[in-house]
């Protein structure tokens, strides 16, 4: 693990982390914000989904600089689909929370609230 970046659920699941942290305890993890990049990649994937509106729920910009990362790419998506709506919220908080966010969102859509 050490010198490698993962992507959480893609590169490495939860099990894998906990089995390579258990066989190596003393390993320094560190974590790092999603990149414009990898943000972009993900609301275009969702607009070829045929989405016009995007919620991105991130973690808070008090504990990461996510938000801005999703802001940028947000912004460029726009540029090349201007009628796709991406709306960039702030969740304040770096844990269960966001989760919750989540759920309050989705069940607004399936009220049939837009974005």
């Amino acid at each position: 693990m050490a010198g490698v970046d993962y992507l959480e659920g893609v590169d490495l699941t939860v099990d894998g982390f906990y089995e390579r942290l258990a066989s190596e305890p003393d390993i320094e993890l560190t974590t790092a914000q999603p990149s414009a990049a990898a943000f972009a990649a993900a609301f275009e994937a969702a607009v070829a989904d045929g989405a016009n509106e995007i919620l991105a729920i991130v973690v808070g910009s008090a504990y990461s600089g996510a938000v801005n990362s999703a802001a940028v790419a947000a912004r460029s998506v726009q540029a090349r689909h201007p009628t796709v709506a991406i709306d960039v919220f702030d969740s304040g908080t770096a844990s269960f929370d966001i989760a919750c966010a989540v759920w309050a969102a989705a069940d607004a859509v399936a009220a049939g609230h837009d974005l």
